[in-house]
């Protein structure tokens, strides 16, 4: 997020419609960067859409 933009919940906005998106179509998310993984701790609405570190080993 450019400097200027920080702060005003846009990231957490993106998060939320990226969740939204992948429930809606039956898929799961692996969370690559630290600020989805950090927002998918905040929000454990979301915990079904995860991928859990077991299913990532396989």
């Amino acid at each position: 997020m450019p400097p200027g933009l920080r702060g005003q919940g846009l990231g957490s906005q993106l998060a939320k419609a990226l969740f939204e998106h992948a429930r809606n179509r039956g898929e799961r998310i692996v969370p690559a960067c630290s600020f989805i993984a950090d927002w998918a701790r905040r929000h454990p609405e979301y915990q079904d859409v995860l991928v859990q570190r077991a299913e990532q080993v396989r």
